[in-house]
């Protein structure tokens, strides 16, 4: 799959089609909006997109959204310490809150997800994510992010823009993110990524923010009492996780 910015902005348009036609659609349908993507490249991308649980395609040869939620991030192949670390931490806040859980931190400067649960009965709880995130602001890195850049409001737009999803002014990320870092955990409730609600809090090391763990769910379902207790039970999980990380994790690069 092409890891160009352009070609994540397609696949989200894509993402974001089926959703408005009801979940289903049709490879000319999706070829038109990926134009002008080659027909073979249009296929090998929903093979793709099949093959990571993205979609599912159905008999009659059209492709479906899965009921599994997904996250858009880079494969990192390092850093045991803090997936193993994680395991137990996803597991309960998916099994908790019944939410798709990730760990994302950095690597070579480049925000990614280490690890996301999908489903808790899944016998592959820590599948790695397999995509460039589109923004790592708008993913977690509010926490990883220079203070600088979050008060830069050309930085701030620079990364609102880079989301088809989203449906926040500046001003009002701002405000979100300020929040967020005074209160040691971000409460979205779906600004960022229409429909989607997340609560994400920072894992500390040796005195530096080294990741954030963090949970989505359906915008629908994340009334008042259920988002309070996503960012208790969140920041509980990165609080914890932050005691038991060993020292030599405090080496990952910030953002």
């Amino acid at each position: 799959m092409a890891a160009d910015s352009s070609a994540i902005f397609r696949v989200v348009r894509l993402l974001e089609d089926i959703s408005l036609r009801g979940g289903r659609i049709r490879y000319a349908q999706a070829a038109a909006l990926l134009a002008p993507v080659s027909p073979n490249t249009v296929a090998r991308l929903l093979s793709e997109l099949c093959r990571v649980g993205v979609l599912e395609r159905s008999r009659d040869r059209s492709y479906r959204l899965s009921e599994k939620p997904m996250f858009w991030a880079a494969s990192v192949p390092r850093e045991r310490d803090l997936r193993s670390l994680s395991r137990r931490q996803l597991v309960l806040l998916n099994r908790e809150l019944e939410a798709t859980s990730c760990l994302v931190a950095t690597y070579r400067g480049r925000l990614t997800i280490l690890d996301r649960i999908l489903d808790p009965m899944s016998p592959a709880l820590m599948a790695p994510g397999s995509f460039r995130p589109i923004s790592p602001l708008l993913m977690g890195g509010v926490f990883l992010a220079p203070r600088c850049d979050l008060d830069d409001p050309v930085i701030v737009a620079r990364h609102l823009a880079r989301n088809p999803l989203t449906h926040i002014g500046v001003a009002a990320a701002q405000r979100l993110f300020a929040r967020g870092i005074a209160r040691g955990v971000v409460d979205d409730p779906g600004s960022c990524f229409r429909g989607l609600y997340r609560a994400y809090a920072p894992v500390m090391a040796a005195g530096k923010v080294v990741a954030c763990i963090g949970i989505g769910a359906a915008a629908h379902r994340a009334d008042r009492a259920f988002r309070r207790r996503a960012c208790d039970t969140v920041a509980a999980a990165a609080s914890d996780l932050s005691q038991r990380l060993p020292a030599g994790a405090a080496g990952l690069r910030k953002l």
